[in-house]
């Protein structure tokens, strides 16, 4: 279903424009939120009509940190689509390998997905940037500019590993927390709030969507779901979403060979605990 009620493409923001707004927030030390809803999150938003795009995302699932029921999920980020300052969304600009409508490579595909949800929720939001728009930003002078000599928070699995990328270039990074699932949402919020920091940047998948304006709303700063925005700014160049997929699944595999070893190990000393106090007692 396309309707022509809730098109956005002439009112997306740009990366300069998205800056200024964020830099009067961090300023006027008001709450705002840039939150992303890319392809993960926009075919959970729509999954009762489009079970097969469910399936194709189905492999992507954990490493997106989709790790609550469906229906659950789509609740959550129904709520952080109504609640965020600045919503990224994927322009219908964004074209490659076909034109054809109902391919899925292709961004009217994901556009009129866009706003299907949004004809749905009959909702429409009230400042809306591309959902590249981080990405642009690690390339900017301004940004790096607006960073210089502020405390940051870097939430995500990689948020160690650029905490001397965001100091070298003159922020200040106060906190480095990893973010890995929705369960973990509210335990991480809980451990910022009292924090010392004036910009979050959050790089974790479907739970920094859910995170971001949570985070900004209650503590009235500045939360921006930066996505592999992050990790441009780590790899450069050399950024590969495949690779880093796949090195993610390895690892979890190998954590979970490990821990079943461990449980095996932990169940057959029991047993053997057992049999030896019960050969005790016989005597």
């Amino acid at each position: 279903m396309s309707c022509d009620c809730h098109d956005f493409e002439n009112n997306i923001l740009n990366t300069n424009q998205v800056l200024r707004i964020i830099k009067e927030a961090v300023e006027r030390k008001q709450p705002l939120s840039l939150t992303r809803f890319s392809h993960a999150e926009l075919t959970y938003l729509n999954w009762q009509n489009h079970q097969k795009l469910v399936n194709k995302m189905e492999k992507y699932r954990e490493y997106n940190g989709a790790d609550i029921p469906i229906e659950k999920l789509t609740t959550m980020l129904i709520e952080s689509v109504k609640n965020t300052t600045i919503t990224g969304f994927i322009p219908q600009a964004f074209a490659k390998y076909t034109t054809h409508p109902r391919d899925q490579n292709n961004g009217w595909y994901w556009y009129n997905l866009t706003k299907e949800f949004l004809h749905r929720e009959n909702f429409m939001p009230e400042s809306i940037c591309s959902v590249w728009s981080t990405q642009e930003m690690v390339y900017k002078r301004r940004f790096w500019k607006l960073l210089s000599g502020r405390s940051i928070a870097i939430v995500g699995r990689r948020a160690k590993e650029a905490v001397d990328h965001f100091n070298n270039n003159g922020a200040n990074v106060t906190e480095a927390i990893e973010l890995d699932g929705i369960n973990k949402v509210n335990e991480v919020k809980e451990y910022l709030t009292n924090k010392d920091w004036e910009i979050a940047i959050i790089s974790a998948g479907i739970p920094a969507t859910i995170l971001t304006p949570q985070l900004a709303n209650e503590t009235g700063r500045v939360v921006i779901d930066f996505g592999h925005g992050l990790d441009r700014i780590i790899d450069g160049e050399k950024f590969d979403f495949a690779h880093l997929v796949q090195g993610w699944q390895e690892k979890k595999g190998n954590q979970r060979v490990k821990q079943q070893i461990s449980t095996k190990h932990s169940v057959g000393l029991n047993v053997g605990l057992t049999e030896k106090r019960n050969l005790n007692k016989s005597f």
